[in-house]
Formats: C-alpha cells, sequence, structure tokens
C-alpha cells in the first residue's frame, strides 16, 4: 500500500509536467504546475525515505 501511495504522487507529478508542456498553457500556469509537480515529487522522495528509515 504504501509503495501504491508513492507511485501515485510520482504519476501526477508526471501528469501536471506533461500538462504543462501544452502549447495551449499559458507561462505563468506552466510555473505553477511545474511548481506543483515540484512538490509532488518532494514528497514522494520524503515518504521513500521515511519507509527505508
Amino acid at each position: 500500500m504504501f509503495g501504491e501511495l508513492v507511485e501515485k504522487l510520482e504519476d501526477r507529478s508526471a501528469a501536471l509536467r506533461e500538462l504543462a508542456q501544452c502549447r495551449i498553457v499559458e507561462p505563468k500556469y506552466r510555473e505553477a504546475l511545474n511548481a506543483a509537480a515540484d512538490l509532488y515529487d518532494a514528497r514522494a522522495a520524503n515518504m521513500s525515505r521515511k519507509k527505508s528509515a
């Protein structure tokens, strides 16, 4: 179950980054989408570190 949560966070991050690459997305929103993806990545990394500790 724990691995599934980390996987979901990584999937969301990838989806946000993919959306940010769309041409119709304005630059200010691209930055926000990439920042949100960074947060998901950080959360997934943090959860993985806690699990392995």
